[in-house]
């Protein structure tokens, strides 16, 4: 979430490898995932208007295929398939113990948003904004499957463009 030294604020949303990047900038809250509105209360004015914010999104569709193998069977049983989980989901259920959206953590002005898909590229130009040498990310706690467009039926794709419209939307 915060390091002083750096005078930055992460806010970790999940499945977008923040693990990765809160350890790489010693940031001693690894799965701190609040909204910036929430960091904003807890670090007060000053700190919030001083120190540099960001953030890293990620494509949606890709973002539930890696939930749903990182995590999918603390909420649906062990063997639910990816069609299955998406469906419950769609209808209600709770499959994540975070919301898998981004646009709940983003409800206050950043200075940089990321993105996943080019996160090699955007950690080097947090590094340059932080004035920080250049350095690989390292890559902890992620889930390992095939091409996110492998799992999508037609209904499956829709349920996750509907759950995630206003994501699609502002980014």
């Amino acid at each position: 979430m915060i390091n002083h030294e750096l005078k930055c604020i992460f806010i970790h949303i999940i499945k977008t490898g923040g693990v990765s990047i809160a350890t790489a900038l010693n940031i001693s809250e690894k799965q701190c995932h609040m909204s910036a509105g929430e960091i904003r209360k807890k670090v007060g004015e000053e700190i919030w208007n001083n120190y540099f914010k960001f953030t890293i999104i990620r494509n949606p569709w890709d973002k539930m295929v890696s939930s749903y193998h990182y995590n999918h069977h603390k909420w649906v049983p062990r063997g639910t398939a990816f069609e299955d989980y998406i469906n419950m989901w769609g209808e209600g259920m709770q499959i994540t113990r975070f919301p898998p959206q981004n646009s709940p953590y983003i409800n206050e002005k950043l200075d940089f948003i990321g993105r996943f898909e080019s996160l090699d590229d955007d950690f080097q130009a947090i590094l340059k904004h932080l004035e920080q040498p250049e350095r690989p990310l390292p890559r902890l706690n992620q889930s390992h499957h095939r091409n996110y467009r492998e799992y999508y039926s037609t209904e499956t794709r829709k349920v996750v463009e509907q759950k995630f419209a206003t994501d699609i939307r502002l980014w």
